[in-house]
């Protein structure tokens, strides 16, 4: 993904399964001095996790990776096949849900920039064996 440098300050690039119940979403936050920083929220059952570190800052109008890795009750995120943030969680898929790629299900938060490739695979995969799909 490439977060352009004119986007709003808050968007959303990814956001799997209901509008206000259970699901994930992966956001960028834009700074005023043209950085952007990863948040990542996750609802499902009882678990509500917040993934978000203001001082993780990266530059806009480049290229990176992200990726999600759920495996063995551990939650990870790496951002260019480095992890920005590890939780424990018992993650149990959902059974209704919907996608969205570039901005929020009820369409607020619209993400600007560019998506080179979006991999979902079955089971957890190293960052190294995404970049070769």
């Amino acid at each position: 993904m490439r977060p352009d440098k004119d986007g709003l300050s808050e968007q959303r690039f990814l956001h799997m399964g209901e509008i206000h119940g259970e699901r994930l979403m992966f956001e960028t936050r834009l700074t005023t001095d043209g950085y952007w920083y990863l948040d990542a929220y996750i609802q499902n059952g009882e678990v509500k996790l917040a993934m978000i570190d203001s001082t993780k800052l990266n530059p806009l109008g480049k290229w990176y990776n992200f990726a999600l890795v759920n495996k063995n009750g551990e939650l990870e995120v790496f951002l260019n096949g480095k992890k920005e943030f590890k939780e424990k969680i018992q993650f149990t898929p959902f059974t209704d849900a919907n996608t969205s790629i570039g901005v929020r299900q009820n369409k607020v938060h619209w993400y600007k920039g560019a998506f080179y490739k979006i991999k979902i695979t079955p089971e957890a995969i190293s960052p190294d064996e995404f970049l070769s799909f």
